[in-house]
């Protein structure tokens, strides 16, 4: 449940912001979120995958997948499994 209320948290920042955070900007707003040690994973490690996967753009939309699904977002969440 946390993770879709998270979901639904980033989302609802790339649709209201479209903005692209700073590396400290995001690590605020995440710690905040209380994603430092969610599922395990340190604060250090969500930021490395943000700049990654969006380089921390709200508004980053991958190419289409094989199946025809897209990434959104600064995770790159996948359009077929979570939208």
């Amino acid at each position: 449940m946390k993770a879709l209320s998270l979901t639904f948290l980033f989302l609802l920042i790339a649709a209201n912001e479209a903005k692209v955070f700073t590396k400290c900007e995001l690590a605020s707003r995440l710690k905040k979120a209380g994603m430092d040690g969610y599922y395990g994973y340190k604060l250090g490690n969500w930021i490395c995958m943000a700049y990654h996967e969006s380089r921390y753009n709200t508004q980053a939309v991958g190419p289409p997948n094989t199946d025809g699904s897209r990434d959104y977002g600064i995770f790159q969440i996948n359009s077929r499994w979570w939208c």
